[in-house]
């Protein structure tokens, strides 16, 4: 039946009944010819912005490029008229207020000219064959895409796709993975994980990506990647970190300045068969990028390549580079902050993050490093803390003192350090991780927090830890106990990403605060309010600890962090660090120690005020001395410590009279 129409004075005719396009279904193609049926819209051009959108729906046969690449068969190069675009868009509400016409595809209308000549008569020339109602924002969108004289071919999953039948919709939706898939192909090519690939993008002067027949310049392949970043939930994690490095490579060429560590953390999935290029595939990046790297001085900090030294040297020697370097940066990374950069703060950090405790993993070089060398082929364990937190400094008021880094008859380098062991482990709590990451199932996160909230009343209870005398006072902070662990599990914030709810409201975290205090600090029960916070500790969690200590205090730390580690501020170092000597006391014995509100008799020399430097060679030779009792130090973590985070050690000793200045050979 045809549609009565009418012709409007700009010869525009005009559909009375909107009779709705009934669709043509999909060729079922034989599977040996590895293709597959889509439909594209040829949208039709017209010099008039107003003028109703009309277009063909044309169905096509294009490869199916992961069946030929299972296949083992060549890849057919894409046909010119196959190549569209595709739209990606917001649906938006369900409301389809808008009309997109559809007339028939006959060999006439490849010479049309405008839109308006379509008629919906009998007579020659295109049919109107109905109207695909859509929503405002394609048809906005369509509008603005429309030519004035070029008919534009481009797929839109709304119209393109039949969405009344339930079947091919289902087919449509294996394509979005199947295209998904190819892209994903696509990029575990090894060219993309091949490490010295980033410093020949990033010192070239000009790049062109070639793939088979196919050409095209690194801008355009970094608008792609752009643009891929935007789905990111259709790539596994390590896909999404190589779109995030490819997109930054080429980035503000010229004026990008960063810090060499950040830029191997940058690129720290990027693989190479010689360990030792984790670092020199990368000196040239890294130098270019340096903060005020235009002087000799900073062009030379990274070192030189030299593949006469071993592993373990090479990696030894940068960190000892990475330490001196110390340079404060006032401070041109982060516009308008103030503190300095201390490179030592971030070394200890980075070394513990990719944990060379886990010998589980063969790649990585086990015991063969010291604990404050950072294992690169390692695997990053936990975020660590902020290196240079704004108007956050655990060591204020410790005297400054030099890091020395010492050599030892075993081959091992040592560090000399400076620092007050203020406090001991005596209960460490675990988080169950996995819980937080199951996907709309806050169930599973309430009830593991509920747990974890148990847990750490059970080892409050055991080890007599100090909690008020209501049993639920948190006294360093003078708050209630679970406000204390709410604060601790998210490292006051310093994760908090920029986009995120507590990152865009100033005010956010007052409000969760006394959320949290008229709720009667039932912590799991505001989980569902406030999503943001369970995302929070998922990032600060992973691969930490909550634990507990002799004095009272509590924090986080590594997992592998134990009953008997040291909780350390040492010298011109921003956070807390956890230290394990050589010869641990008993658990029983730290406890008895702390009762008595002391266990600096317990752990290292006390260091007299003179400089490291001159005691350093005493150090060494006391080391070296068999029936020495001096002991030695492993470095395990970074640490969050909740009331220790502002210089209050140093208060608090000071407040003691102690003399508790130590010197710690790590």
């Amino acid at each position: 039946m045809m549609t009565d129409t009418t012709t409007s004075a700009n010869s525009l005719p005009i559909l009375h009944h909107r009779k709705k396009y009934e669709y043509i279904p999909l060729t079922d193609q034989p599977r040996h010819l590895e293709v597959f049926s889509i439909r594209l819209i040829h949208l039709l051009p017209s010099t008039d912005r107003a003028s109703p959108l009309r277009c063909q729906l044309v169905e096509i046969s294009i490869p199916d490029y992961i069946a030929l690449t299972k296949s083992h068969l060549s890849l057919p190069s894409p046909r010119p008229e196959h190549d569209y675009q595709a739209l990606s868009y917001t649906w938006g509400d369900p409301v389809f207020p808008e009309t997109l016409e559809v007339v028939s595809h006959t060999p006439s209308t490849d010479s049309i000219r405008d839109a308006s000549t379509v008629r919906t008569g009998l007579d020659s020339g295109p049919v109107a064959l109905g109207v695909i109602e859509i929503t405002q924002n394609l048809h906005s969108a369509l509008q603005c895409l429309r030519r004035d004289d070029e008919t534009l071919l481009l797929w839109v999953d709304a119209v393109c796709i039949n969405q009344a039948d339930v079947l091919e919709r289902n087919i449509s939706d294996f394509l979005d993975e199947n295209k998904g898939a190819v892209i994903n192909s696509f990029l575990e090519r090894p060219w993309f994980r091949r490490r010295w690939i980033i410093q020949e993008v990033v010192l070239a002067r000009s790049v062109f990506v070639h793939c088979g027949a196919w050409c095209i310049p690194w801008r355009i392949f970094e608008s792609a990647m752009i643009q891929l970043s935007g789905h990111m939930g259709a790539f596994n994690p390590d896909h999404r970190t190589m779109i995030h490095a490819i997109i930054l490579m080429r980035t503000n060429m010229g004026v990008k300045r960063q810090l060499p560590m950040e830029t191997l953390l940058e690129y720290s999935s990027f693989l190479c068969a010689d360990p030792r290029d984790r670092l020199y595939a990368l000196y040239g990046v890294m130098q270019r990028w340096f903060p005020g790297g235009e002087s000799n001085r900073t062009r030379n900090q990274t070192g030189t390549i030299n593949y006469a030294l071993s592993t373990e040297d090479v990696f030894t020697n940068f960190a000892i580079m990475m330490i001196e370097l110390d340079m404060p940066l006032e401070n041109s990374l982060k516009k308008g902050a103030i503190t300095r950069y201390k490179a030592v703060t971030h070394v200890l950090q980075l070394a513990t993050a990719f944990g060379h405790q886990d010998k589980s993993d063969k790649n990585q070089l086990g015991g063969k490093l010291p604990s404050w060398v950072v294992d690169w082929t390692g695997t990053l364990r936990f975020k660590p803390l902020n290196h240079s937190p704004t108007r956050r400094d655990a060591s204020l008021g410790v005297p400054v003192e030099r890091v020395i880094a010492m050599p030892s008859k075993d081959g091992m380098r040592y560090l000399i350090v400076v620092g007050i062991p203020f406090d001991a482990i005596i209960a460490t709590v675990p988080l169950d991780i996995a819980a937080l990451l199951i996907n709309d199932e806050m169930y599973e996160a309430k009830r593991e927090l509920s747990h974890f909230l148990g847990r750490i009343a059970e080892c409050s209870a055991k080890v007599c830890f100090p909690c008020g005398k209501d049993g639920n006072t948190y006294t360093p902070a003078k708050q209630h106990l679970v406000m204390a662990v709410a604060i601790s599990i998210v490292a006051s914030w310093q994760h908090t990403p920029a986009g995120s709810y507590f990152g865009r409201n100033p005010r956010s975290l007052n409000n969760f605060l006394e959320q949290l205090e008229r709720c009667q600090y039932y912590l799991p029960d505001m989980l569902q309010s406030y999503p943001a916070y369970v995302e929070l500790v998922k990032i600060t969690m992973r691969g930490r600890c909550l634990f507990l200590t002799g004095k009272g205090f509590m924090g986080i730390a590594a997992a592998g962090a134990e009953p008997g580690d040291i909780v350390t501020v040492l010298s011109d170092i921003n956070n807390p660090f956890i230290i394990r000597p050589s010869m641990k006391p008993t658990e029983e014995r730290i406890i008895n120690k702390m009762a008595g509100g002391n266990a600096l008799g317990l752990f290292g020399s006390c260091w007299d005020g003179s400089p490291v430097q001159e005691k350093a060679e005493s150090i060494h030779l006391d080391l070296e001395n068999p029936s020495s009792s001096t002991s030695r130090f492993k470095l395990i973590s970074d640490a969050y410590v909740h009331g220790l985070m502002h210089g209050e050690a140093w208060q608090l000793m000071s407040n003691e009279h102690l003399n508790g200045v130590k010197v710690f050979p790590i």
